[in-house]
């Protein structure tokens, strides 16, 4: 197989980085590609099993036939989450020499083997709870427990009511103007999983309590590790974290 996968991958990435969605979506997104191109692959395959409804392709197992299954479907899977980016997507087509009308789903074809991958898993993920339909708006009501912390306007220092739940941070936005971002996607334990049975197959032990002797000990551990970083140490944490223009927070 050749490098047609990373070639999409990379279409994908320029796609998040203009259109900006949410970290949980970003990889939401990147999921729904990925699997949308797996499937494709796997009607090829005698062994593997697609995550949606299973169905195998009568079209010959050669590498350009499948390179066109796997194009298709990532096409279809773009285009049907960031439909203002087409131009994009559309050129990467044309680059490839594929022919974006064909819109068939006949699994005796290449093209229609892709593009029923790409129906298949968008329209199960259009009810997987991340309700992407709404614009991914929260659906649980969430409201902080904690009033948003003012470092740049405040006289005194404040208290958290809650220390151990998240806090809004208002900040100069341009120097003169205060900002206070929302809270993104508290909805998402609910979102199905791509791979776990749930959301909460594999969740860890929860945190040390914040006033307890454990908790003190990790964040000196945290702060002791920091202080003794290498510089070969400290330049590989500047290469995972990326710059502003990544892809997602931070970066990698």
């Amino acid at each position: 197989m050749t490098n047609i996968v990373p070639e999409w991958n990379e279409v994908l990435l320029e796609a998040i980085r203009e259109t900006k969605p949410g970290p949980p979506m970003a990889a939401r997104s990147i999921a729904i590609v990925h699997t949308s191109m797996y499937d494709s692959w796997a009607a090829y395959d005698s062994i593997a099993k697609q995550t949606q409804a299973n169905f195998s392709t009568s079209a010959p197992n050669i590498e350009k036939k499948v390179e066109t299954s796997i194009s298709f479907a990532a096409y279809r899977a773009l285009v049907g989450q960031y439909p203002k980016m087409k131009k994009l997507f559309d050129e990467k087509m044309e680059k490839l020499d594929l022919d974006i009308s064909q819109t068939s789903t006949s699994t005796s074809t290449p093209i229609g083997v892709g593009n029923r991958a790409a129906r298949n898993v968008l329209n199960f993920r259009k009810t997987d709870g991340a309700n992407e339909l709404g614009n991914y708006a929260d659906t649980t009501g969430y409201v902080s427990s904690n009033k948003p912390i003012r470092p740049f306007f405040a006289t005194t220092v404040e208290e958290i009511e809650h220390p151990d739940k998240w806090q809004p941070l208002t900040y100069l936005s341009d120097e003169t103007r205060p900002a206070t971002p929302g809270y993104i996607a508290a909805q998402w334990e609910m979102v199905t999983p791509f791979a776990l049975s749930s959301a909460n197959e594999f969740l860890p032990l929860p945190p040390q309590p914040i006033t307890s002797q454990g908790f003190l000990d990790q964040a000196k551990h945290i702060v002791q590790l920091q202080a003794q970083l290498t510089p070969t140490q400290k330049v590989m944490a500047e290469y995972w974290a990326d710059g502003p223009k990544s892809e997602m927070p931070p970066g990698h």
